[in-house]
């Protein structure tokens, strides 16, 4: 395991595999139980899987050390560096979870089943 994924892994636990910037559950390695856990398909699944987040770009001088690397799910590292707007990590925060409260950062129905808990009959 390089130094991202080891920082990544470390994070992902600190937070509780709940991704720094929308609070969701994240998945690392497989997807199958947490499809399962949360009724989710495949492709809603991908949104949230774990990823490495540098808090400050390496682009920007930021780097791979632990204090720079947060965990965050696949959709929210991936908007944030779409974004043509920098924002700082905070700020990017506040704006997930805005968007996060109005049910408008995922498509529908994946806040509900990531934050709901399936049982399955045995």
């Amino acid at each position: 395991m390089g130094n991202i994924a080891k920082h990544r892994h470390q994070a992902a636990v600190r937070q509780s595999f709940h991704c720094f910037y929308c609070g969701l559950p994240m998945w690392e390695s497989s997807p199958t139980a947490f499809i399962n856990q949360h009724g989710l398909t495949k492709a809603e699944a991908s949104l949230l899987q774990c990823t490495g987040e540098h808090l400050h770009p390496k682009g920007e001088g930021g780097s791979d050390k632990s204090h720079n690397i947060v965990a965050a799910c696949k959709h929210c590292n991936q908007t944030r560096h779409k974004s043509s707007k920098i924002m700082t990590p905070t700020q990017y925060r506040q704006k997930v979870q805005k968007r996060l409260n109005k049910g408008a950062w995922f498509p529908e129905g994946v806040i509900r089943k990531a934050k709901g808990k399936r049982t399955t009959a045995v």
